[in-house]
């Protein structure tokens, strides 16, 4: 029953925010991007995804850190139930204020803007260099390429959100 208990454990907030949290990005996302595009000159629309990316990711960081929060707690403190985990968290912020709830948003928002920037920039670029080998292969194409280099740069900071939110 622990070993279950420990594998489980933050898995209601990840629940709980995942859904919501795609929702809310790739809507924005996508409402900014085709607006944007309405907004600059032709020649600035190959950072439009970019930038919109950014904004979004900044929406979502500023509405889901604290349900982030927990789940990175539930997760690195051990044999902690959802009462502990509560009262974990009461005492937190009864210690350090509710805006300590953010605490590590500044760590994911410098995770996610140069992710968020290099992922949509490679996306859309080698998208467009790919089409004429078929919409499934420079999808792919491009979301490997902007995936890989995008994580290969912000790895970093994901280990020092993680840091900031499970002390």
């Amino acid at each position: 029953k622990q070993w279950y208990q420990r594998r489980v454990r933050g898995v209601t907030p990840t629940l709980l925010m995942i859904v919501p949290s795609a929702v809310l990005y790739f809507t924005s996302f996508d409402y900014m991007r085709n607006r944007g595009k309405d907004f600059v000159r032709e020649k600035w629309h190959p950072i439009v995804p970019s930038i919109s990316g950014v904004l979004s990711r900044s929406i979502n960081v500023a509405v889901f850190s604290p349900i982030e929060m927990v789940r990175t707690k539930a997760q690195s403190e051990n044999q902690l139930d959802y009462g502990k985990l509560k009262a974990s968290i009461k005492g937190h912020i009864s210690l350090n204020g509710w805006r300590s709830l953010w605490d590590g948003s500044r760590a994911q928002l410098l995770r996610d803007i140069p992710f968020t920037l290099v992922y949509w920039y490679l996306q859309e670029r080698v998208k467009l260099r790919l089409a004429h080998h078929g919409t499934v292969l420079s999808n792919m194409g491009g979301a490997v390429t902007g995936g890989l280099v995008a994580t290969l740069i912000s790895h970093p900071f994901d280990l020092a959100k993680t840091q900031v939110q499970s002390s």
